[in-house]
């Protein structure tokens, strides 16, 4: 009888211990993967379609495997579609993409620039009912409408008076959406400021509801990537480097968050606007979604002149920084010389910055100065269409 020898026999309870540890971190390896891909996202999906349905209380559901459809009594509007993104963004990460026209609205679903497909299509439905008058002596049932009208009247409380002098000039006010404190003096100065707000940080969404309520206009400070490279812009940007597609949807996304943005301009962009290729795609989104640009001229090589021309999408480029150095004597100095452009040219463009306190008494002194100069404060869309 041949006897094993325990140096033998400890190596053979080695390898199986060893085999042993394998096949449990692969078994749990294979759940992980499961789980992660499959069941995981199982839950999600039916949790989110279950919140969906809780929180646009529909009249009808029609669900399937891979699509919900809801019956809405009318169009949610937009303080139900800030909930719905908020509520998506804070409860589960995803960001919301409202696509709409005047009886469907289809959501998707975006986590870190990719889309969320396990969801399946959500669509929700309407009846797209006609203002007729009501030839009845009896009160309207709705009571609804009748408490929301003194809110679409709010905004008119101080109303901005055009003067209609033939020197116009338009004052652009980029970075709102960073919680600057000075932001807020601006939103209350009666002047038909246009803000160009940053999509998508942190406080981008508060202040869009703030300039809203100013009644004050809004374009999109679109990142884009500068000369010094993408590590020095926004995690969000546009970079040459990215194909058509992926600067079409992220305009998309941008657009459908801010929906009532008329507008966008460059926030940095210096390499970017010298690209053709990423103009073309920006400027295509920008005919089609039926906005302007405005070319902030962060690099005399810009390229955006020629292609909106060939294009035919409404343009303007910026005259003049206002506050390149923070201080009233700076500010004071670049609105003479955009004066003198305007009274040149008719009209003129500048640019300027919510983080920048010392510009606000400059404009105010301007405000007040306007019979005298006889120049006239106008919308930036005034300047464009």
């Amino acid at each position: 009888m041949k006897l094993i020898s325990s140096k033998n026999y400890n190596n053979n309870i080695a390898i199986r211990i060893i085999f042993l540890l394998f096949a449990i971190l692969f078994t749990l390896f294979l759940s992980i993967c499961i789980y992660t891909t499959v069941i995981y996202p199982y839950q999600v999906s039916s949790s989110i379609r279950k919140d969906i349905i809780k929180l646009y209380a529909p009249i009808a559901i029609n669900e399937e495997d891979d699509a919900v459809l809801l019956t809405l009594t009318d169009m949610p509007n937009d303080d139900l579609q800030t909930i719905i993104y908020e509520y998506f963004l804070l409860n589960y990460g995803l960001e919301t993409v409202f696509m709409h026209n005047k009886e469907k609205c289809f959501l998707d679903f975006f986590k870190s620039d990719s889309k969320f497909t396990h969801i399946g299509t959500i669509c929700l439905r309407w009846e797209d009912k006609p203002d007729v008058a009501d030839k009845t002596d009896n009160p309207p049932k709705s009571k609804e409408k009748i408490e929301k009208l003194p809110e679409i009247t709010a905004i008119e409380e101080k109303p901005i008076i055009k003067k209609n002098y033939d020197t116009k000039i338009a004052i652009v006010l980029d970075d709102a959406g960073y919680n600057y404190q000075s932001a807020d003096i601006f939103y209350n100065l009666q002047l038909p400021l246009t803000f160009a707000l940053i999509p998508d940080l942190p406080n981008s969404y508060e202040h869009y509801k703030k300039i809203q309520n100013a009644g004050m206009d809004i374009i999109l400070h679109i990142p884009m990537e500068p000369e010094k490279g993408a590590k020095y812009v926004e995690k969000q940007a546009i970079l040459v480097s990215m194909s058509d597609e992926e600067i079409s949807d992220k305009l998309k996304i941008f657009f459908n968050h801010y929906p009532a943005a008329i507008g966008m301009n460059n926030h940095m962009g210096s390499r970017a606007v010298k690209d053709s290729r990423v103009i073309n795609t920006v400027l295509d989104f920008a005919k089609k979604r039926n906005v302007f640009w405005l070319d902030s001229k962060t690099t005399p090589s810009s390229v955006c002149g020629k292609i909106a021309k060939e294009k035919k999408v409404p343009y303007r480029e910026r005259d003049v920084f206002l506050d390149n150095e923070n201080t009233e004597e700076y500010a004071e100095k670049a609105m003479i010389q955009l004066i003198k452009i305007a009274k040149k040219r008719g009209y003129a463009i500048g640019i300027g910055h919510v983080q920048s306190d010392k510009l606000y008494p400059v404009l105010e002194k301007y405000k007040e100065k306007q019979d005298e100069l006889e120049i006239e404060f106008v919308p930036l869309v005034d300047l464009v269409l």
